[in-house]
């Protein structure tokens, strides 16, 4: 069942369940006003006919034997015109007895005589003419017909004992048909006030139920990742619970629209550095390989120099050409070991940059996780209103409870107040239920931003671990180029001697020996040499790993975030803030 037919029901119910115990009390009253105003008027009536008979009139009642009543001097059967004119006039039948017979009577045979001569029921005998009591009966059979029925006793002047009675009586056909006329009535007026209430009710609950629809559209919409949509002017207009609702939500969307477009430049900006330091690790491999092939033709060509200075001990005669092939080497290994000098300042100065790239990425990632920080302050902040909204429907809430008490002092007076306040507490819930939904939205929202704190905090941890891994990765190279430019010293020291061996041929077989301990020397050392490159290189393809990881992890923010559609302002706020980057991309491109 929908909420809008919910509604209709509880606040419909208890006015049908008002109206009919309203028509059922007035009914039932009307019944019993009309029956006592039925009684009265034939206790007027007949208490009328006997003063009218006895006004004036002193002597006793007597029967003649021709039927005629007489009361002292005045002929009583004279008031048939009289109860005749009552019973046309009004409907109520009139009877004078004498004893238990009827002597005048309004009352015809079918014949169309009068039912003069005929006699009472026991009942009225018993209660008026042995008792002396005046009697009512809702329910007394005259001729075959139902009649309502009022007897007073006569009395002759002195005496407490009845001679006969007088009846007013009133058929209960038309009786019932008077109420019936009234019920009727009634139940007309309680339909259309039921049917003007329903209309009152489905007018205000379409109103209702129509403006939460949108606002429950909104926050789909939302919830769908679209920023963009539009809240109902009418609504915010509103100074109702309703119009605080779509305020919040309203407030909500742009405190979203405002951290989304934060996050998407910062996004863009991660992923600008993450490009650029996946880049440089790249080019730093390149070049660390080729310091690597490098060292290795060093290594070798120092291998290859021990052993030639070996045979060089063995062949003497051969020591000239010796001697200048190890001054050839011996060039050529000064030549390379300037050339990996070279590339070892350039691979140092591309650490550099590295190392500001990935300080560059860190504060990137410093400025996403205050941000982020501040989403959870102002999801915060919402959960504290959310809060407010929830004791204001509570104190509502109480208030209707007060108010209800005091309708239920005021009895029949305070039923209308009473339904008022069972209307204030069903919205009082209602926004308690509002609050709850955003209560949970809110809740889901603080957990999505602390996966995202989290998130941003496991990659400001990968990115000073890269920092260390580029810090110990300098200080190799620092190595390096201390080791190359022993390398280029011994080189210098080789050539030296070779220029000295030419000129000292007597003690060429102690230079050799001192030039194979030198070149054993060089080939451990460029072993080390080519070790510790192996091991550098091995350290950037780290670095390259975590750059590509780092580029993984914005990938992925960029898709988390691309769910959400921002409004047009956003969108160009958006675009000046990726132009102005871009700007400053191109600028610093120009620079380096």
């Amino acid at each position: 069942m929908k909420l809008k037919q919910k509604i209709m029901l509880v606040a419909l119910a208890p006015i049908i369940i008002l109206g009919v115990v309203v028509t059922l009390l007035t009914s039932n009253r009307a019944t019993t006003a009309i029956k006592n105003e039925v009684a009265g008027s034939l206790e007027a009536n007949a208490i009328s006919l006997r003063d009218a008979i006895e006004m004036g009139t002193p002597g006793d009642y007597t029967l003649e034997s021709d039927g005629a009543l007489w009361k002292g001097d005045f002929d009583v059967t004279n008031s048939q015109m009289l109860i005749d004119n009552v019973r046309d006039a009004t409907g109520i039948l009139m009877t004078v007895t004498y004893g238990d017979n009827r002597v005048i009577t309004g009352l015809l045979n079918e014949d169309g005589s009068y039912a003069v001569g005929t006699k009472i029921g026991q009942t009225a005998i018993d209660e008026v003419l042995t008792a002396g009591n005046n009697y009512m009966s809702e329910n007394v059979n005259v001729n075959g017909e139902d009649y309502y029925a009022y007897y007073i006793p006569i009395f002759n002047e002195g005496s407490d004992k009845p001679i006969g009675t007088i009846f007013a009586g009133k058929s209960q056909a038309e009786v019932k048909k008077a109420i019936q006329t009234i019920t009727i009535f009634i139940l007309v007026a309680v339909a259309i006030l039921m049917v003007f209430s329903a209309i009152v009710v489905g007018i205000i609950v379409s109103r209702v139920t129509n403006a939460i629809s949108d606002s429950v559209k909104v926050v789909q919409e939302v919830a769908g990742g679209n920023l963009a949509v539009d809240i109902p002017k009418k609504h915010l207009k509103r100074k109702d619970e309703i119009g605080s609702l779509s305020k919040a939500v309203e407030n909500l969307v742009l405190s979203l629209e405002g951290i989304v477009s934060h996050i998407k430049n910062q996004s863009v900006t991660l992923i600008a550095a993450s490009n650029g330091l996946d880049s440089t690790a790249q080019n730093t491999t390149n070049v660390i390989s080729q310091v690597e092939l490098a060292v290795q033709e060093v290594a070798e060509g120092a291998t290859s120099q021990a052993g030639e200075t070996q045979k060089a001990t063995d062949n003497v005669i051969f020591m000239g050409d010796m001697v200048q092939e190890t001054s050839s080497e011996a060039d050529n290994l000064h030549k390379n070991a300037e050339d990996m000098k070279k590339l070892s300042a350039s691979a140092t100065e591309i650490l550099n940059d590295l190392k500001k790239s990935s300080e560059h990425s860190s504060e990137a990632i410093e400025v996403i996780y205050k941000q982020t920080m501040t989403t959870n302050e102002s999801a915060g902040k919402i959960r504290e209103a959310t809060g407010l909204i929830t004791s204001i429907a509570e104190e509502t809430n109480l208030l209707s409870l007060n108010a209800s008490i005091e309708a239920a002092r005021a009895g029949e007076a305070g039923r209308g107040f009473a339904v008022v306040a069972s209307q204030i507490q069903k919205l009082a819930e209602q926004s308690n239920d509002s609050a709850r939904q955003i209560e949970e939205i809110i809740t889901s929202l603080i957990e999505d931003s602390n996966q995202s704190v989290e998130t941003m905090a496991e990659v400001k941890r990968v990115i000073d671990a890269q920092n260390v891994y580029v810090d110990k990765t300098g200080h190799i190279f620092d190595s390096v180029i201390e080791g190359i430019d022993q390398s280029i010293q011994r080189a210098d020291n080789i050539a030296e001697k070779t220029r000295k061996l030419d000129a000292a041929r007597v003690s060429v077989v102690d230079i050799v020996q001192n030039l194979t301990a030198i070149a054993e020397e060089n080939a451990a050392s460029t072993e080390e040499t080519s070790a510790s490159t192996a091991q550098v290189a091995n350290i950037v393809t780290g670095i390259a790993d975590s750059a590509g990881q780092l580029k993984n992890i914005s990938d992925d923010l960029e898709n988390q975030i691309d769910i959400f559609k921002l409004s047009e302002k956003a969108l160009t706020q958006l675009r000046t803030s990726d132009e102005t980057a871009a700007a400053e991309d191109t600028n610093d491109s120009v620079q380096e």
